[in-house]
């Protein structure tokens, strides 16, 4: 599926995949703060990734104002 994904979608991704990797999850700050991306973008980007069931969201046990970010 990489090869469908656009170069907002891949940072996205990527950035995922490097957050996961240090700390085992991904909120929605932290890839806007890893990725240089706006927040819009981000939140846009992660709205398209969902809707094609890339990912999923789910609410912070610890901050109910974040979300988690996980690969489907």
């Amino acid at each position: 599926k990489i090869n469908t994904l656009t170069p907002n979608e891949k940072k996205v991704v990527h950035t995922m995949i490097e957050l996961n990797a240090q700390n085992n999850s991904c909120n929605i700050t932290d890839v806007v703060k890893v990725s240089g991306m706006s927040r819009s973008t981000v939140y846009k980007t992660i709205k398209k990734l969902t809707a094609r069931n890339i990912i999923s969201l789910d609410q912070s046990i610890s901050d109910k104002r974040e979300s988690l970010i996980k690969f489907l």
